[in-house]
């Protein structure tokens, strides 16, 4: 739950220090603004939570299989969980995923941009659209 604490807290202080954290509904500051809680809280939650209990699962099923194999087979058994578990833990594989996300944020903060009135993630004024420091800290 330090990821979501994380997640959520860097943008809480930055909408904090804009002024965007509370206010009306229809302004979307960023408590009221239902997708924040989803990709912050929700979903971060959600994905490390479905982690922890996969990687359970998957355990309690191999030592369910190890008595089906027969023993020259577990060599060759032992050394397909070592690749898989190497895979899991690369650094290609976290590059990705983190190439994703950045370019998913882009796209999200680039349809944010184009809305017309001003919510916690955008300043709209005068035809004049502005990324707040929470964004702003996103990109980079």
């Amino acid at each position: 739950m330090i990821a979501v604490a994380i997640a959520w807290g860097v943008q809480l202080i930055l909408s904090l220090i804009a002024g965007r954290a509370f206010g009306e509904f229809q302004d979307r500051p960023f408590f009221l603004d239902l997708s924040v809680w989803a990709r912050f809280v929700i979903a971060i939650a959600a994905f490390i939570l479905t982690d922890t209990l996969v990687e359970a699962a998957l355990r309690l099923k191999l030592i369910q299989l190890k008595p089906l194999l027969a023993p020259s087979a577990r060599p060759a058994a032992a050394a397909a969980v070592v690749t898989a578990l190497k895979r899991r833990d690369s650094g290609l594989a976290e590059a990705v995923c983190l190439l994703i996300t950045v370019i998913a944020t882009w796209f999200t903060l680039w349809n944010l941009s184009s809305a017309a009135q001003s919510a916690w993630a955008v300043n709209t004024q005068d035809g004049a659209r502005t990324l707040p420091p929470a964004p702003r800290y996103l990109c980079g």
